[in-house]
């Protein structure tokens, strides 16, 4: 938001509301502040929709913000996740094939945004 001061230098704003009948000792306030502190949103990682079999194997369809670093996982029991491939967001709904998912007995998906 412009105008607001960035206080910590990390680009961010903060802002101090205190009451003026708080009691104020070398700035800090002991009854009545606020602390409004405004942060970057958080990008959520795509979401994964299943578009089914094909020769080559198990087709997904990612959608996400463009320009988003995720990185796909697979597991076979929700509990040892590997890594199935990094990627940038280049197009809001971008294809994804797991040619590796016929040799396994069930697969399970998900994503995590990357910095």
């Amino acid at each position: 938001m412009a105008g607001l001061p960035d206080v910590n230098g990390d680009g961010l704003a903060e802002v101090l509301v205190a009451n003026q009948l708080g009691n104020s000792t070398d700035g800090v306030f002991q009854a009545g502040q606020v602390l409004l502190y405004l942060s970057k949103p958080t990008p959520k990682p795509p979401r994964i929709t299943a578009l089914g079999w094909t020769e080559e194997g198990f087709k997904l369809q990612l959608t996400g913000e463009v320009g988003l670093k995720f990185e796909l996982q697979g597991s076979e029991d929700f509990t040892n996740w590997r890594i199935m491939g990094n990627q940038t967001q280049a197009n809001q709904t971008t294809e994804f094939l797991d040619t590796d998912a016929r040799n396994a007995n069930r697969r399970f998906y998900r994503t995590l945004t990357v910095p």
